[in-house]
């Protein structure tokens, strides 16, 4: 049975690392926001996050490539220097990818620093589906998991993407999981999920809320007290493991989220769109060259803020634009996300989601309304669309619908 499930894996990994050469065009993250992580995993110490920020003009030669195959291969082989010729400090977000990206380094030291990266995310991606698609209980069930979701181009597309948005995804994974085999609940396994999950909350904070659902009432077969103490462990870990950083302000996502839709005056929903827009409020131009730079303190935080203000005055004189947007990001969880290349398939997203909250509704499955709300709350909260890129929204509804199917165990 090993040695058979073990080719099983072998070929489920082999299915997905083809796919994902298929779909990898090299794309990344701006060199300005790719540098920190990967230039900090070569040179930060344990008391701070530095990186050299010569290393953004060198990622911006490779990223201009324009043959696919030879960009991605220069990107993916490239390895970033330990030489602190030009340290700059970073402030912003939570510097958990670093170790992240550090294991991989080791585990696949024979690519690159990004490369290895995405080797490492696809890896894990195919442990986490493997064990899921097993536990479906029909035949049918693990061949429409694997179709809908193991191998989907679009899943594997953002599995391979050398970012933090893959790492939201693991929460999915763990309730997904339990939810399959809630007679496998231990407390062992409570306990390594809730330190597992406060390690994905130094890489991603938004994935808090799932967090803290996953530890009350996924595990609804353990005792609420040894709940309470796995949520203990929870919270120890994450002090543990806090590192000095300045966390985000929302003012920053909720003005960027109103350029998602018509109707407003940010024109396209964007990082850079919001920046450019303070900039040009203050009349200044902050990038990774100035003084100060779009890394430090003064710049994120009073950019944040402004956003805030902004977004305030637009909320008192368009109520209604702002409860639309609200419906439509709702509705969204239940499908496949905000799309950036295409509001109507952005529309289209919403209806469909629509459609199967309606379903889901109807057959009575409150519990997994519920819980695809969790793993969307952070974005619901700040009004913000829920973007393809959180595709842990994905992997429940695949859940969801694929428990809705009829059963027919696997003889």
């Amino acid at each position: 049975m090993f040695f058979k499930r073990l080719l099983l894996f072998l070929t489920c990994l082999v299915s997905a690392k083809g796919v994902s050469l298929l779909v990898d065009k090299g794309k990344i993250m701006t060199p300005e926001i790719t540098v920190p992580y990967f230039s900090g995993a070569a040179l930060s110490g344990n008391d701070n996050w530095v990186f050299n920020l010569n290393e953004v003009d060198t990622l911006k030669k490779l990223n201009l490539i324009e043959n696919i195959h030879e960009k991605r291969k220069a990107i993916d082989n490239y390895r970033f220097s330990s030489e602190e010729d030009s340290t700059h400090q970073y402030q912003l977000n939570q510097p958990g990818l670093i170790y992240a990206i550090r294991l991989a380094k080791i585990m696949f030291f024979f690519q690159g620093d990004i490369g290895a990266l995405k080797s490492f995310q696809l890896l894990i991606h195919c442990f986490f589906c493997f064990l899921i698609m097993l536990s479906f209980k029909t035949t049918l069930k693990r061949l429409l998991f694997f179709l809908l979701y193991f191998i989907n181009p679009a899943i594997l597309y953002l599995t391979i993407f050398p970012f933090y948005y893959f790492w939201q995804v693991i929460g999915s994974y763990i309730i997904v999981l339990i939810l399959l085999n809630p007679k496998k609940q231990t407390f062992l396994l409570l306990l390594l999920s809730s330190i597992t999950l406060a390690c994905i909350y130094h890489i991603r904070i938004s994935t808090l809320p799932l967090s803290i659902f996953i530890i009350i009432f996924g595990f609804y077969h353990i005792a609420p007290l040894r709940r309470v103490i796995a949520l203990g462990v929870f919270i120890v870990s994450v002090f543990i493991m806090q590192p000095g950083y300045l966390a985000k302000h929302p003012g920053h996502v909720m003005y960027s989220s109103l350029g998602a839709y018509p109707g407003s005056p940010v024109k396209g929903f964007s990082d850079n769109i919001s920046f450019a827009d303070y900039s040009k409020a203050t009349g200044k131009n902050y990038s990774y060259e100035s003084t100060p730079s779009m890394y430090d303190a003064e710049v994120i935080m009073g950019e944040s803020k402004w956003g805030m203000e902004k977004f305030t005055e637009f909320a008192k004189e368009n109520p209604f634009i702002i409860l639309r947007n609200a419906t439509l990001n709702v509705f969204e969880s239940f499908s496949f996300g905000y799309q950036t290349s295409s509001l109507w398939l952005t529309y289209f997203s919403a209806f469909s989601g629509l459609i199967f909250l309606i379903i889901l509704f109807f057959r009575k499955k409150y519990s997994l309304i519920i819980l695809i709300l969790a793993s969307t709350c952070s974005y619901i909260l700040y009004l913000a669309p829920v973007p393809i890129y959180l595709y842990g929204t994905f992997v429940i509804s695949v859940y969801a619908l694929l428990e809705i199917l009829p059963e027919k165990k696997v003889k």
